[in-house]
């Protein structure tokens, strides 16, 4: 009885490992704050391969005009919802309800990213010193985010080992070619598709972005995405040209595997009483 148990154990410890690995929801938001979520980029009842934000894709969250004046959202887990807001402080929403509810967000740091050409205010004319996006990195645990510039540093990706030096913009820039862009996010399933001709014919990109044309892309690494937009494995033309961020959320680990392991509990008692 002790050998089944400790299989039943470890069957059920694995099905709570596949739950979290199956569980991502994107939420992309555009510049007059209409929210949708997608079910996955290739994967669930809304994927994003099922046509265009504007054209009927996703399923709409929410309408919150204020959030199409960010300049970027992510989903760190531990921390809630980030954004960058129009004035370059750094909030924060404790989590995705209160984000999609339009809860006032703390701030954890003032004009980390402000508009260093025009002045403090709202980023949509891409002064220097604002972002094109901001994403955590499921592999590091840190954040990047593409730069806006007035010199060769535009378009470039900026690494951030935690959050705290994201607070402070203590991070390593890497040279890249994306001042055009929207948006980029981590994704941690691996359902894209890979649609480019050989040798990036490779299913499961991690790494997406929305180009300025409304492509959205997609990239195995984040270290091909920093070398060349021509190592994306997945493409799709015409998704979204007005489109201001972009995240995925997955269940937090520990949530997980403490209702796995309620289940498991709840389940071994009443065998026991039973016998």
């Amino acid at each position: 009885m002790r050998w089944f148990g400790s299989r039943w154990l470890l069957t059920a410890a694995l099905c709570c490992v596949g739950a979290y690995a199956q569980a991502a929801t994107i939420y992309i938001v555009n510049d007059i704050g209409l929210v949708k979520s997608f079910s996955g980029i290739d994967t669930g009842a809304s994927p994003v391969t099922g046509g265009s934000f504007g054209g009927g894709s996703g399923v709409l969250q929410a309408t919150i005009p204020d959030y199409g004046a960010y300049q970027g959202f992510t989903y760190m887990p531990g921390e809630g919802v980030l954004g960058v807001n129009g004035g370059g402080d750094v909030v924060q929403w404790n989590s995705v309800a209160d984000w999609l509810a339009a809860a006032t967000p703390a701030t954890l740091a003032a004009d980390v990213f402000a508009d260093k050409t025009n002045g403090v205010g709202p980023a949509g004319g891409g002064g220097a010193g604002t972002i094109h996006g901001l994403s955590w990195d499921g592999r590091t645990g840190g954040l990047y985010a593409v730069l806006e510039a007035a010199d060769g540093t535009d378009g470039d990706i900026r690494e951030y080992a935690s959050l705290a030096d994201l607070l402070t913009d203590t991070g390593v820039n890497n040279e890249s070619n994306y001042g055009g862009n929207l948006l980029n996010f981590y994704y941690p399933n691996e359902d894209a598709p890979g649609n480019r001709p050989a040798p990036n014919d490779v299913a499961g990109a991690n790494y997406f972005q929305v180009a300025g044309s409304g492509q959205i892309e997609g990239f195995l690494t984040l270290a091909d995405y920093i070398a060349s937009p021509d190592n994306r494995t997945f493409q799709q033309g015409g998704f979204g040209s007005g489109l201001r961020a972009g995240f995925a959320v997955v269940p937090e680990p520990a949530a997980i595997v403490l209702s796995g392991m309620a289940a498991i509990v709840f389940s071994l008692a009443r065998v026991r009483r039973r016998r």
